[in-house]
């Protein structure tokens, strides 16, 4: 019986190693992202104020543009309101996250780091910390961000040193939260919420679970297909879907190739393997929780070339020696034709391929643009790119 209990301890060893090595650098617990970039949250939260809840009465954050911070809320003993500090300030960014929330209570030196989540439609914000004792993500503030000072913040805490130019929203005046009005100038649709990290919807609202349904997933994966995406260091990511198999780009700031990541899913769990064929570390990406990437507006100039190819109906003569054909034909339906000949073309590796009377070609894509005669709109990447959509 010992022995049979020691196999099956090895038995069991031996899976958990095979398991951490098929799943290389998967962290042990979900991630919890910040929804959008820091150079997002600083420009939604400027000379702004954050109304939320604190023991069922309304209370209110105000960010100043440098760093100063104003808060007013209720007291834990319901006995009054408090004020902040003279020296309070905020930042985004800190020493996990670039875009966490942290707040600075001096002269304690006291520094608080939250998760903020902005929500654009609803114009919802809020804030999710981990606590250890219950290991889980609780949110701790919640409610939304607006241009104005509710009069009944005004008025509980007048020491409040806040700027003249600040309005006041006099229909605010309730000291109950259920019964506080929530005023048409909540700032909905913040420009540039739309390029918010994929899933990075808060696990204290999820309550642990995923943030993602699997259609939900799959969607996102759809809307990433040859779009540049950002990590919160600023890497640009391509997410690539062949008829063949999943593959993630990274590429540099001209969008040539620096890597290709081969995506293999994990056999009945909700986690994706990246097998990087350079000099990039294999990881792990659960695929419905928050994925540190997020959209910009531009799509790989890989796709965009092609897409305008097909849309023109444009031959394009090309080297192909080996099957002996040119000039060719490219449809939006990935097929491709020379003369009474048949193939499929696809995106893949940084180029386009071609597999026409039995042989395939594969083509880097500025070589294929050159003998296509096609110039990409962006040479290289301008720096407002970085600017207006962050680097983190």
């Amino acid at each position: 019986m010992l022995r049979l209990f020691s196999l099956l301890l090895i038995a069991a060893a031996l899976s958990s190693t095979a398991l951490a090595t098929d799943t290389p650098r998967l962290r042990h617990l979900p991630l919890n992202h910040p929804s959008h970039s820091a150079e997002f949250f600083e420009d939604l939260l400027t000379n702004r104020v954050w109304v939320y809840e604190r023991f069922g009465a309304p209370a209110a954050m105000y960010f100043g543009p440098n760093g100063e911070l104003q808060n007013c809320s209720l007291r834990a003993d319901r006995s009054g309101y408090r004020t902040s500090g003279p020296q309070w300030e905020w930042r985004i960014g800190d020493r996990h996250t670039k875009s966490n929330l942290q707040i600075a209570l001096y002269p304690s030196s006291r520094k608080i780091s939250m998760v903020i989540i902005y929500t654009p439609d609803t114009g919802r914000f809020h804030a999710e910390q981990y606590f250890r004792y219950s290991k889980s993500w609780q949110i701790v503030h919640d409610g939304w961000i607006q241009k104005t000072l509710p009069a009944v913040i005004r008025d509980r805490c007048r020491e409040l040193d806040l700027p003249s130019t600040l309005q006041v929203e006099e229909s605010q005046t309730q000291d109950r939260w259920s019964e506080f009005a929530r005023p048409g100038m909540i700032v909905r649709n913040h420009p540039g919420s739309e390029y918010a990290y994929i899933g990075a919807t808060g696990l204290g609202a999820s309550r642990g679970k995923p943030t993602m349904t699997p259609k939900q997933a799959a969607a996102a994966e759809l809307r990433m297909q040859g779009v540049i995406g950002l990590t919160p260091r600023g890497r640009r990511m391509v997410g690539v879907l062949t008829p063949h198999r999943k593959e993630t780009w990274l590429v540099d700031e001209h969008d040539d190739l620096i890597d290709v990541g081969i995506v293999n899913p994990v056999p009945n769990r909700d986690i994706v393997v990246i097998r990087w064929q350079g000099r990039t570390p294999d990881y792990s990406l659960r695929t419905r929780y928050p994925i540190p990437i997020r959209p910009t507006p531009r799509r790989h100039p890989a796709f965009r070339m092609m897409k305008e190819i097909t849309a023109a109906s444009q031959a394009v003569a090309l080297d192909l020696l080996a099957a002996r054909t040119a000039p060719l034909l490219f449809s939006d339906d990935g097929k491709v034709r020379s003369g009474s000949l048949v193939g499929a073309w696809w995106i893949s590796e940084g180029g386009i391929k071609i597999r026409i009377a039995g042989r395939t070609a594969a083509y880097a894509w500025r070589d294929f643009a050159r003998s296509a005669g096609w110039t990409p709109a962006y040479e290289p990447s301008p720096p407002p790119f970085e600017e207006h959509y962050g680097g983190d």
